[in-house]
């Protein structure tokens, strides 16, 4: 196995002491993206020094995430006649100051390891651009939805999600809450994008991250599964 993997329900606190002093998946491309001059600051945020603010609307965005993915998860298993199984926080092995919270390992019914991982979004409303593909596509069932219509944070975080567990494939699926509208479509793991987005990681965790991080406050993942 490439990565040490923990079970611990997502958004709970345990959870997030897993992830200290950790780049999370969830926000790499922002964290890549931010100016060298504000990236000790933005870092703060993974050490527990600093706590994001959110408003009312935001927070209800959050919530109806959290209450409509495992709905969809649930969905997904059933359409695809699998099984999905929540990644709490993998590590992998040959970097520590790195992880991903899948929200799902894919398993045949007989618990074969597919290859596949799946990320799910549960925005309001389907997004637009999605929208418009899905409508492409009720005119020509044969088309294949292209990687550019994807929103690039989650975009990097499936292939850093997939680098991380050692997987080819993720499942990209939206399941917007107010209008009811499902898309999902195959992700493939593109190396060159991968090491392109890796370099700027490395540069970031031992230039900026390592400096000023604690290694005591890191929780050991020795004995996680693996």
């Amino acid at each position: 196995m490439f990565c040490w993997i923990s079970d611990t329900p997502q958004g709970t606190k345990q959870w997030l002491s897993e992830r200290l002093c950790r780049i999370p998946a969830s926000v790499v491309l922002k964290i890549c993206r931010t100016e060298n001059e504000y990236l000790e600051s933005e870092l703060l945020y993974l050490f527990g020094k600093k706590e994001r603010i959110f408003d009312q609307e935001s927070l209800r965005r959050i919530n109806n995430g959290k209450l409509n993915e495992p709905i969809a998860r649930n969905l997904l298993a059933s359409i695809a006649g699998i099984k999905i199984k929540e990644v709490g926080v993998a590590v992998p092995k040959w970097n520590p100051y790195i992880c991903a919270s899948s929200d799902g390992i894919c398993y045949s019914l007989n618990d074969e390891d597919l290859d596949l991982i799946t990320e799910i979004k549960s925005p309001d409303f389907m997004y637009p651009l999605l929208m418009s593909f899905k409508f492409l596509k009720f005119l020509n069932p044969n088309l294949i939805y292209p990687d550019d219509i994807i929103n690039e944070d989650h975009y990097a975080q499936m292939q850093m999600q997939m680098a991380v567990l050692g997987k080819n494939n993720c499942c990209y699926m939206v399941n917007s809450v107010s209008d009811n509208q499902i898309h999902y479509q195959i992700v493939k793991f593109n190396y060159e994008y991968w090491n392109n987005l890796y370099s700027r990681i490395n540069w970031i965790i031992y230039n900026i991250l390592i400096p000023m991080c604690n290694r005591s406050n890191m929780f050991p993942v020795e004995f996680w599964r693996s």
